[in-house]
Parts: structure tokens; C-alpha cells; sequence
């Protein structure tokens, strides 16, 4: 689904100088104006005229809208210059709605950033950081720049979440990939419990980036896991909290997913902080996990089952002081050949009231 619209036969003349909007002048002959499409975002090209028609050199497309009867340039991709938006000298220009080529085939290339705002609606454009441009929804940012985006170079796409709570259930989808850009949706910033969803699912989905987000009140749907990670897809987490996980877990991977994490902090239990079996792997690469809440997991906190379950833990500290926080149920539960590593941690070093078990080759390091 994309959210850029293509009317054909869109031209006009500009003689509009500088490298803000660009007012319109003349329709040229057998083209329609800009005044008759809407004001949904469309891919546009400007490109300098001498006298006698001939380009002078002068060009740039990307990404506008029509505001106040003139153009918005509101994502310039590429321009004669380098540089975005241009600043174009004095005389005529031709503006055309058209399909640059940073727009084939209905893709942009990266770098770009959709924004969510809980004022938003999904009719924007969500390419502009206000309520008139921003999406109301991540999981719709999601679809649109799945829909519309190509990754390229070192380029990233991100998707910029504003303050609030999103009852959502976010579900990552593959962006196509022509380089070591990666995709990514990022909070606010400000504080990882500023931006709550309810979970995160990632299968077949490639290689993501999530940071300063809250993942709470999962215990809406029974059994839901509030970040779930499998069938091959990497998913790296910076600056995480983690709320109730209710009847599900924390973070369970599988069947070949990967989840590296950094600092993050737990407000609440569920029936496991980590699971990870067949072939799934959690790695810590931070130095804390801060317990901000009492917690309780019915089953274990860490858990590494069939089918070689890994989780890493070295180099890293339990905090549950700070916030006189009680961890309560089994430390550890490790079996089916599953590995936790806790670099000689000893068999105290998760928190926990009951003590941990390994069965059927698994090992505690």
C-alpha cells in the first residue's frame, strides 16, 4: 500500500527562486495544474529553463505536497547540486509530477523517516513531525514504508515515535534491502516508557533496530509474548523496558531468530523473562538489567530449551536494589541441550527465590 499518489500530465511553470516552496505560474499547454489533484504527497522534478526552453543544468526531485496553492518540498532526495532542498537562481522553471528514479517501481530510497503521532491519521503523508503529517499508527508506518521503500547504500529507514501509549500489536514486515542500511523504529528518546506497545512479533522479517520503547500490557490477548523473534529474523534493542508480560513472556526467540540487547530495564513478570529454544539465541551486550518493579515468573526467569535454546548473559549485572525490587519464582530452567552462559556467574547470579535445574544436556555456565 502506498501513500504517494501519480496523476498523470501534472505541469507547470515556476519562476520562484531560493530554496523554499515553489509558487506556480503558467499550466503549459496539453498539462494539467497542480490545483487539480489533491493533497495527498506526490513525487515531483524541477528542472531550470533558459529562454528558448533548454535545461540549464539546474534540477532536483523528491517528495512534496501541495499547501496554499503552491509546492511543499517536503522530502528533496537528490538534486544538479548534491545538496537538498536546492536553492535555484533566478528565472523559469518546469515543474512536472512524475516518477523519479528514486521512486521506481513505487519505492524511495533511504535515508527517510516516517513519524507517528498520537494526534496523527493514517491519510497523511507521515513524512512531516506534526499532527497534519504524521500517521496515527506505527504498524501502518510499518506497511507504508515496506510498501514503498528500498534500502540502499548505508542508508537507513526509520520509522520516529511521539510520546503515548499505541494498544497495538506490531507485527515487522521485510523491507527490501540493496545495502547495509537497516531498518528501524525508534521512541522518543526521552525515556523508554514514554512509548508503549503492547508486543512485537518478527518472522522472516530481516534485520531490525528497536529503541526507547516500553513493551506493556500484553496480558490483553492470553498468551501473547511481549517480543517475539524467530524464522531467521535479528531484532537489536537498545534502551528497552519491559512491562507485564501477564500469561506470556518477556522475550522468546526461536527457530533460528536472533535478539541483542543493551541496557534495559523489567517492570513486571510473566511466565518467563528469556526463552529461547530451537536454535534461537538472546545476547546481552550491555553491562545492567534493572528490576524498576517487583516481579514474578511462573515458570523461570531465564529459560533454554529444546533444541539448543542460547542465551548469553556475560559481563552483565542484575539490579534489583535500586528500586527494592523481589524477583520472584525459578532462576533458571535449562534443558534440550540449551546453553546459558553467564560467564561463571554461579548459580545465584540470576535473581530469583527457587533454585535453577539443567536436564537433558543443557548447561549452566
Amino acid at each position: 500500500m502506498s501513500s504517494l499518489q501519480y496523476p498523470d500530465r501534472v505541469k507547470q511553470y515556476s519562476t520562484s527562486t531560493g530554496a523554499g516552496d515553489i509558487a506556480f505560474s503558467a499550466t503549459i499547454p496539453g498539462f494539467n495544474a497542480f490545483s487539480t489533484i489533491g493533497s495527498a504527497p506526490f513525487p515531483y522534478e524541477i528542472h531550470a529553463i533558459d529562454g528558448s526552453g533548454i535545461p540549464t543544468g539546474q534540477w532536483e526531485t523528491g517528495i512534496g505536497k501541495i499547501s496554499g496553492g503552491n509546492l511543499i518540498r517536503i522530502a528533496p532526495d537528490a538534486s544538479s547540486s548534491g545538496s537538498v532542498p536546492l536553492s535555484f537562481s533566478a528565472g523559469t522553471k518546469v515543474v512536472s509530477l512524475c516518477i523519479p528514479s528514486t521512486a521506481t517501481a513505487g519505492m524511495r530510497r533511504a535515508n527517510t523517516t516516517y513519524y507517528v503521532r498520537p494526534g496523527g491519521s493514517n491519510s497523511n503523508s507521515g513524512l512531516v513531525n506534526d499532527d497534519g503529517g504524521a500517521f496515527l499508527t506505527i504498524q501502518h508506518a510499518l506497511n507504508v514504508a515496506a510498501a514503498d521503500m528500498i534500502i540502499s547504500g548505508s542508508s537507513d529507514v526509520s520509522i520516529y515515535v511521539e510520546t503515548g501509549s499505541y494498544a497495538e500489536y506490531l507485527v515487522l514486515p521485510q523491507i527490501l534491502r540493496a545495502g547495509s542500511g537497516r531498518p528501524k523504529i525508534v521512541g522518543n528518546g526521552s525515556g523508554p516508557t514514554d512509548v508503549v506497545v503492547r508486543a512485537v512479533s518478527a518472522e522472516y522479517c530481516g534485520d531490525w533496530i528497536l529503541q526507547y520503547f516500553s513493551i506493556a500490557n500484553v496480558e490483553a490477548v492470553s498468551n501473547y509474548n511481549a517480543l517475539q523473534v524467530g524464522r531467521g529474523a535479528s531484532l537489536e534493542c537498545n534502551a528497552m523496558d519491559f512491562g507485564s508480560a501477564g500469561t506470556g513472556r518477556h522475550v522468546f526467540v526461536r527457530d533460528g531468530g536472533r535478539v541483542l540487547c543493551s541496557d534495559y530495564t523489567v517492570g513486571g513478570g510473566g511466565k518467563s523473562h528469556i526463552k529461547a529454544e530451537a536454535g534461537g539465541s538472546f545476547v546481552f551486550s550491555g553491562s545492567v538489567i534493572t528490576f524498576t518493579a517487583s516481579a514474578t515468573f511462573s515458570e523461570a526467569v531465564v529459560q533454554c530449551l529444546t533444541g539448543a535454546g542460547h542465551v548469553e548473559l556475560t559481563g552483565v549485572s542484575f539490579d534489583v536494589s535500586t528500586y527494592s525490587a523481589t524477583v520472584t519464582g525459578k532462576r533458571y530452567d535449562i534443558n534440550g541441550n540449551g546453553v546459558c552462559n553467564t560467564g561463571g556467574g554461579g548459580a545465584s547470579f540470576v535473581p530469583g527465590t527457587v533454585a535453577g535445574t539443567t536436564a537433558t544436556g543443557g548447561q549452566y555456565m
